[in-house]
């Protein structure tokens, strides 16, 4: 991806943010505009809980009801999402 092409999506991203107040409307098409940038099949969005150790579901887009329902994510069971919050991924 170009550098142009990322601040272009960074900008629509910021647009988006600024255009609702409603959290979940937000969140639900920064997922919708990351799927379409990146050219994936699907993006799913968990914010963390105040704990700072659930990961809860929080909008995603092109993915199936099934997948998106899986529920909480314990961050101390899942190796991925540790090493996201490491910055190594």
């Amino acid at each position: 991806m170009s550098q142009k092409r990322l601040y272009e999506i960074i900008y629509e991203v910021s647009r988006t943010v600024n255009s609702s107040l409603d959290p979940s409307e937000v969140l639900s098409r920064i997922a919708e505009q990351v799927t379409r940038a990146m050219g994936v099949k699907g993006c799913f969005i968990r914010l963390l809980d105040r704990s700072g150790r659930i990961l809860k579901p929080a909008a995603y887009f092109g993915l199936s009801e099934r997948y998106a329902h899986k529920g909480e994510v314990e961050l101390a069971k899942s190796g991925l999402d540790q090493e996201a919050f490491s910055g190594h991924v």
